[in-house]
Parts: structure tokens; C-alpha cells; sequence
């Protein structure tokens, strides 16, 4: 596995107030999670104190953090991996998401491209998406007991401004080379209304 360099602690690209730990209390349980809180992967451990290195080191446990332990196991099943969580399995936003699995098809592609720049703001879109594919396979090949639903979705800016910002963000990403062919896109109001009546 070839090494990447260390991410700078002090890097301005991402604002201040966003590092640190996660709140030790005060937030939400998600419907499913208030219904699991006996179950005993919430607080599963393999070893009694956490190993004081790992040929891997995977920090959060939700939808990304055990996406990449599955790959890596598989990968590379001989190495060692710790998955480090801040509270109880799954219980950052991937636990108390509204229940769907959605991944952003460009709407963040400014933000990030701002922060990162545009090679990386692409791949972070691509990992969404790849994330997303690699669930519903998952799903699917071990008959997972769940309602997962698989369809087209709909963005529907509410205001002109949100519209003006969403076509700018969408052009930006498609000029930058982001992936659009599966993406439609209907600026008209009087057409976007035929595309979802129950809207208007």
C-alpha cells in the first residue's frame, strides 16, 4: 500500500470549528438506534484495551468507516485494523439520517472544490457514489432485511435564488468533468412542475 502524506493539523480548508471530538452529550438517538440500544455491537470490542498500533487505523463506524473495514478485510486480509468510534457503533450521522441513502450527485461540488480544490472535490462526489453502490451490493448479495428502495430522486430548489445556485453549482461540476449523464436537469418552473405535480 503505497503512503500518502500526513493531512496538516493546522490546514485552513476546512473551518476551525469543526475539529474536535463530537459532543459527549446532547444530541439525538435516530427511531432505529432508540430501538437497539441492548443490542451488543453498539459497544463491541475484540480486544480490551485499544491496540497501541494497527496496520490500519479506520476512525468512525458508520456507512464509510465500514465500507473501507470491508474492502480492507478483504483486500488485505492479513493486516491488522482497528475502527475507532467516538460513542457506540454507527451513532454519527449515518445512524441518525432520515433513512434514506442518497448521495450527493453535485450540489457540494463548490464547497469542496473551495476547500480541497476541483481533483479533489470530484473524487469526493465519486466516493459518495461509490459508497452508495457498494451498500445496495451489499444489501442485496446477503439478503439484508431492510426496505431498501432503489429509484430516481428529485432536487427541487424551492426559490429562484436556490434554482440560480443549484444551476451554477451543476454547471461548475459538469465543466470540471463531474459525471452528469444520469443526472436530468429541468431549470424551466412550468416544466419542473410537469416533472413532479404533486410539487405545485
Amino acid at each position: 500500500m503505497e503512503e500518502q502524506p500526513p493531512i496538516p493539523a493546522s490546514s485552513t480548508a476546512i473551518p476551525q470549528e469543526r475539529y474536535g471530538f463530537p459532543k459527549p452529550d446532547g444530541y439525538s438517538l435516530s427511531y432505529w438506534l432508540q430501538g437497539v440500544q441492548g443490542d451488543p455491537l453498539l459497544n463491541h470490542r475484540t480486544t480490551p484495551e485499544v491496540p497501541p498500533s494497527a496496520d490500519i487505523v479506520i476512525i468512525g463506524s458508520g456507512i464509510t468507516g465500514t465500507s473501507v473495514a470491508r474492502h480492507c478485510l478483504t483486500t488485505w486480509p492479513e493486516k491488522s485494523i482497528v475502527v475507532l468510534e467516538a460513542r457506540e457503533f454507527c451513532s454519527g450521522a449515518t445512524g441518525r439520517n432520515a433513512g434514506h441513502c442518497k448521495p450527493d450527485q453535485f450540489r457540494g461540488f463548490k464547497r469542496y472544490e473551495t476547500a480541497f480544490g476541483t481533483e479533489q472535490a470530484l473524487k469526493i462526489l465519486q466516493n459518495e457514489g461509490q459508497t452508495w453502490s457498494d451498500l445496495v451490493q451489499y444489501v442485496r448479495e446477503n439478503d439484508v432485511d431492510c426496505d431498501l428502495w432503489v429509484g430516481n430522486t428529485l432536487d427541487v430548489p424551492v426559490t429562484p435564488e436556490a434554482a440560480e445556485i443549484a444551476k451554477d453549482v451543476y454547471d461548475r461540476f459538469k465543466a470540471a468533468g463531474g459525471k452528469t449523464d444520469h443526472i436530468e436537469v429541468t431549470p424551466e418552473p412550468a416544466e419542473a412542475a410537469k416533472v413532479s405535480p404533486r410539487l405545485t
